[in-house]
């Protein structure tokens, strides 16, 4: 229940704003609006998560990786490539070691192929 869960996550960021966990919180928020099909809020909420916690790999618990991930592919679904390249490749380059830094490195390698095939 992808709306419940939003409440939860919501009611946790009005109450622990500066927790070590309210920045996977705002992240999960945009993963359930993902889920919903509502692109523009969730791509809201991957913004948030970028302009208001900080900016560590999630190895160390952090979540700014996936959201730039989640970014770099809600714009190559889009068809804009050049934004999709911008966010995969800051990725790769500020975060190599993480799950999310290798998945944009692939995606970059992806789209370079695909480019060149045409």
């Amino acid at each position: 229940d992808y709306s419940q869960a939003m409440l939860v996550f919501e009611n946790f960021l009005q109450r622990f704003p500066d927790d070590v966990y309210s920045d996977n919180a705002q992240f999960w928020i945009g993963e359930c609006y993902l889920n919903e099909h509502r692109p523009a809020e969730a791509e809201a909420a991957y913004r948030t998560v970028l302009r208001t916690y900080a900016h560590r790999s999630t190895l160390e618990g952090f979540k700014t990786p996936d959201a730039i991930y989640r970014l770099g592919q809600m714009y190559a679904r889009r068809g804009e490539v050049r934004r999709a390249r911008q966010f995969y490749g800051v990725l790769a380059e500020r975060f190599p070691e993480t799950s999310a830094g290798r998945k944009a490195q692939r995606e970059l390698d992806t789209l370079s192929v695909n480019t060149a095939a045409r």
